[in-house]
């Protein structure tokens, strides 16, 4: 479970990092208080998974298994426009970010399968 957290709290200091720069280059809005709120939900889910909470263990599959089919489903639509035409002709400005999402997406994964397969936290 201790992987899991790993996940979840790179992924929520990640997020907040972001977000940070986004607030500091081009001011705080609605969406930089949402992308910090979904910080905060994986850093608090991280921190519960180190903790070892009852709970915790649940909340981590449903959520891995919810961002790895939303990155999946992104990382389908950034290849989208040129799909039927030619699939392996990607935009060189999309590369780093269709990486970036495949890579969340299979950490995520990785996560769930993680959290599934993992013996229940001792007492």
């Amino acid at each position: 479970m201790r992987v899991a957290a790993s996940i979840f709290l790179i992924a929520g200091l990640g997020s907040l990092g972001r977000d940070v720069a986004v607030a500091i280059s081009d001011g705080v809005h609605l969406g930089t208080w949402l992308l910090a709120l979904v910080s905060a939900a994986l850093l608090y889910e991280g921190y519960a998974l180190f903790s070892s909470r009852p709970s915790a263990r649940v909340a981590g599959i449903i959520s891995s298994v919810a961002l790895a089919v939303c990155f999946g489903s992104i990382a389908c639509i950034l290849l989208a426009p040129t799909f039927p035409q030619d699939p392996f002709n990607v935009p060189a400005e999309l590369w780093p970010t269709l990486g970036a999402v495949i890579l969340v997406a299979i950490a995520f994964a990785a996560a769930a399968l993680l959290l599934l397969f993992a013996k229940h936290a001792a007492p």
